[in-house]
């Protein structure tokens, strides 16, 4: 897994984590980047797509078209999913990696997991193993996980979205 600019100096493997959660529950800091690729992995982006009769490529381009420019009231909840996961694949995998975390896009994304993080995914769009993962390791500790993001997101100074994607 790629660390993420500005995360946490304690960074632990998902396994460890988990260890130390079941054999002491203390103030462990998950990193940055757990936090938000299982947030956005958990909502099945393509299975959306396919039921809403849509190519992933027009989907994804309306939202993150609107997400990019800050117009999140433009954008349903299912719609802010799609954006979040998109980016999560953009940033950690799909050519916008080497951005930096004070990139717009991180805002952006950063601001999507603030607002999708308590959101439900309806039960056609969840991806059966990173759902129950979310459910059984991260939602149990949501609130440690929303101010790790929060203070990292309130702590960056983010240059200005310029570009098309």
């Amino acid at each position: 897994m790629r660390l993420v600019p500005h995360a946490s100096p304690k960074l632990w493997s998902l396994e460890n984590v988990n260890a130390m959660v079941q054999n002491e529950s203390s103030d462990v800091e998950w990193n940055e980047a757990e936090w938000l690729t299982e947030c956005a992995l958990r909502f099945h982006f393509y299975a959306y797509c396919d039921a809403v009769g849509k190519e992933w490529e027009q989907v994804s381009r309306h939202c993150l078209e609107l997400a990019l420019k800050g117009e999140f009231d433009q954008l349903s909840s299912i719609e802010k999913l799609c954006a979040f996961f998109f980016l999560q694949r953009l940033l950690f995998k799909w050519g916008w990696d080497r951005l930096p975390g004070n990139s717009a896009p991180w805002n952006t994304f950063r601001s999507l997991f603030l607002m999708v993080c308590h959101e439900e995914v309806p039960a056609d769009f969840r991806d059966p193993v990173r759902y129950k993962t979310w459910q059984r390791d991260f939602e149990p500790r949501l609130e440690q996980g929303i101010k790790l993001v929060e203070r990292i997101h309130q702590e960056t100074h983010y240059e200005p979205w310029s570009g098309e994607f």
